[in-house]
């Protein structure tokens, strides 16, 4: 095993490389890391590791870089770039705690979060691309702009697989499309929000303060499976005007779709309104369920989920 070189700009390349980062290491501001294809970056000794300046990781298909062991959540505010392509993750943490969010871009693509990772990201200004990324553990994403100030937030989900729950909270633009929530999806607090596509399993429930709106919330062409409900909830409060909020070409029935819920009565049951002055509009119910997820690719691409 070789310490992992972080002195200066460097690419590290060669299958069965081992590379180790022993505590805290740091990545400098004016250092670019490149990582490329069938290599492995392990942690000992509480290994941590903050991207100061950029780590851009480059794996392939059977050639995927493992990442075992590292917690990312000193990483605040990168200067050189956070792009991680085809890893294999494993008990890794992106944890950050209010009072130290992430500043930047960071995106994950064709990647596997393992069993023991953990994923409660805290985002203050910038981007946060997740791309054709399987998930073991539940993905919680917080944004949190600065009070008083115009969201600068920016928030893509997409063709992903999440075995537990996605969790995204807070002001700034958040597009959710052609994900499998295996475990459903919980939105809270947001400003505008897109769900398209999506599958989903155990329930979509979107939560609102009494002074947020739904007019920024569009939601559209998903596949609810086997009864799962859909909760729209927005707190009471004083003056509140009446919303429609539009659940537009949904389909609702059985997971292989053979069973699609015709009863228009039945549907609206599944469908449950809080209080805050809500009306929800639905289409007539459709006989065919979308096949937007790409199940092929995220089989194919990302590290295999692990049982």
């Amino acid at each position: 095993a070789i310490p992992l070189p972080v002195e200066k700009t460097t690419t590290l390349r060669g299958e069965g490389k081992v590379f180790v980062v022993d505590g805290h290491v740091v990545i400098p501001e004016n250092v670019e890391l490149g990582v490329e294809w069938g290599t492995s970056i392990v942690g000992i000794n509480d290994a941590k590791l903050e991207v100061r300046g950029g780590l851009k990781v480059r794996g392939t298909v059977e050639h995927w870089v493992v990442i075992r062991n590292i917690d990312f959540s000193p990483t605040t505010n990168p200067k050189r770039g956070f792009h991680l392509d085809m890893v294999d993750f494993k008990a890794c943490r992106f944890v950050h705690p209010e009072d130290r969010p992430f500043e930047g871009s960071l995106t994950i693509e064709n990647s596997t979060f393992q069993t023991g990772s953990a994923f409660d990201f805290r985002i203050r200004k910038g981007k946060l691309s997740l791309f054709l990324t399987v998930w073991r553990p539940t993905c919680t994403v917080h944004l949190m702009p600065p009070e008083g100030e115009k969201p600068d937030i920016g928030v893509a989900i997409r063709s992903s697989e999440f075995r537990e729950l996605l969790s995204v909270s807070g002001h700034g633009a958040i597009g959710l499309s052609h994900n499998a929530l295996k475990k459903g999806v919980k939105c809270e607090h947001v400003l505008a929000l897109g769900i398209d596509g999506c599958d989903i399993h155990d329930g979509l429930e979107i939560r609102q303060q009494a002074t947020d709106s739904f007019k920024k919330v569009k939601v559209t062409k998903c596949n609810i499976w086997n009864g799962a409900g859909v909760t729209l909830h927005r707190d009471a409060g004083e003056d509140q005007k009446k919303e429609r909020v539009f659940l537009q070409k949904f389909y609702f029935g059985s997971f292989d779709g053979s069973e699609p819920y015709l009863d228009k009565d039945k549907i609206e049951g599944l469908v449950t309104l809080g209080p805050g002055n809500l009306k929800v509009k639905l289409d007539k119910p459709r006989k065919r369920k979308h096949q937007l997820v790409p199940y092929d690719p995220l089989m194919m691409r990302p590290p295999p989920l692990h049982k």
